[in-house]
């Protein structure tokens, strides 16, 4: 086992080339579900229905904020404007946000993971109930409660004071897209369509930020690196997402070839872990952000 083993020079320059085809195709896959389950409210009354697509759109809109995670690393497109200009109308404002926003916040987070200067411990901080471990299935119930009943929306506008440096034009924008977007449906007589897709935004997308964000740095001082199963992958770690430790290792690496960057490094000195192994880890150990804060001050 070679503990030391990192990607060559010639290896890490092929896998960062950039295949904007290959980001299109994963973000219209995206939308395609987004909207085809926007179209089938209109042909349902059931609110066990509703409930189901508010689910499934909203882990489409997750899967959005990923690739737009991608276009504040400058992947998705070779043309920085067009990079910008896609990831900001595609991904980020329908999750209500910036791309400048989200990249000053993530930038940091890169810089100093899991120390004071990282501004995903402090505003976990400040939610440490819902970022707590371990993770137990009452706990985890009771987060999908808060989650669902609204209250969970307190928590991501509260982030947004610590993404600093947005753009007038990126503050306007989701004002007006939104507003474009309820005006249309309202005038042609299909309300329930804003309805239910701010309600899965509200309701909805926030329990799988915190279950994706569990996986990733949680009772670590690096990153978890895991496997997990297909389904697990689409729902909850879209576009490779549950190869963010290579992410952290080689930032220049886009989504689609990330695990291709896993398998050529093979076996080093932070151990794969099988999905039931991280699980167990998440449910056995205890942590708080709070705590964890307070001993870095």
């Amino acid at each position: 086992m070679n503990k030391t083993k990192r990607l060559s020079n010639i290896e890490l320059t092929k896998l960062s080339r950039i295949d904007s085809n290959k980001f299109l195709l994963a973000l219209i896959s995206d939308w395609f579900v987004i909207v085809g389950s926007l179209f089938l409210c209109l042909e349902t009354q059931s609110y066990i229905l509703y409930f189901i697509l508010m689910f499934i759109i909203a882990s489409r809109i997750h899967a959005l904020g990923l690739l737009g995670h991608d276009g504040t690393h400058k992947l998705a497109f070779q043309n920085k404007v067009l990079n910008d200009l896609v990831t900001n109308i595609f991904c980020f404002v329908p999750a209500f946000m910036g791309i400048s926003q989200y990249k000053n916040f993530h930038m940091q987070h890169h810089r100093h993971l899991n120390t004071i200067k990282d501004p995903e411990i402090e505003y976990r901080k400040i939610f440490n109930y819902s970022w707590k471990l371990p993770l137990k299935i009452p706990y985890l119930f009771k987060i999908f409660l808060i989650d669902v009943s609204g209250l969970g929306i307190i928590e991501p506008i509260t982030a947004i004071k610590y993404m600093k440096g947005a753009k007038i034009y990126e503050l306007l924008l989701p004002f007006i897209c939104w507003g474009v977007f309820i005006g249309i449906f309202v005038y042609i007589d299909k309300a329930i369509i804003p309805i239910v897709y701010s309600l899965s935004v509200i309701c909805f997308l926030n329990f799988f930020i915190h279950m994706r964000g569990r996986f990733e740095h949680l009772k670590t001082h690096s990153t978890h690196r895991y496997n997990s199963p297909r389904i697990i992958n689409y729902l909850f770690f879209p576009h490779n997402t549950w190869c963010h430790y290579e992410h952290h290792k080689y930032p220049s690496i886009p989504f689609y070839n990330l695990p291709k960057a896993r398998d050529l490094e093979g076996e080093i000195e932070t151990k794969v872990l099988s999905f039931k192994q991280i699980c167990s880890y998440l449910h056995n150990e205890s942590f708080s952000p709070k705590r964890f804060y307070e001993k870095l001050l």
